[in-house]
């Protein structure tokens, strides 16, 4: 069974645990406060991706007030599980949370390629829809379903 849970700032041992999956899966041994802070400070959210009561992955999206977008700053699955399709599950998910996007986003989900020569990462955003990267690592997806009333005028 697969589930999903939305992280806020009210959710700090949650969000300690999902960093240090994050840290797993691209094998930092430490790495600093940036996601925790931003998330404690309303400027980014958690996503945790839980299989058979396990969590095996996450999301970090940045909200940015000022584009009207969302990034997906980092989408990460430990290694045990990874290549059996949950990114690109976590990834759908995402891009069906109607929540984040009501009345205050467009419908463009950008996703951060913090090496821009990672060609998995590329390949994995381009097999999901995505167009990129640009010159500086962002590749940009418009969503498929329609919503209307997402564009902000």
């Amino acid at each position: 069974m697969i589930e999903y849970k939305i992280l806020d700032s009210s959710d700090i041992e949650d969000i300690t645990n999902l960093d240090q999956i994050r840290l797993a899966s691209f094998s930092i041994k430490e790495g600093n406060n940036f996601f925790i802070d931003n998330i404690k400070s309303g400027n980014m959210q958690a996503i945790e991706m839980i299989v058979n009561n396990n969590v095996v992955g996450g999301a970090y999206l940045f909200i940015s007030p000022n584009t009207h977008s969302i990034t997906i700053e980092r989408i990460f699955i430990l290694d045990k599980y990874q290549h059996n399709g949950f990114a690109s599950l976590l990834l759908e998910h995402i891009l069906s949370l109607k929540e984040l996007f009501e009345d205050k986003y467009n419908m463009i989900i950008n996703c951060s390629i913090a090496e821009p020569s990672n060609d998995e990462l590329i390949k994995f955003y381009k097999q999901n829809g995505y167009k990129g990267p640009n010159a500086i690592g962002t590749m940009k997806r418009y969503l498929d379903y329609e919503i209307t009333n997402i564009i902000k005028k």
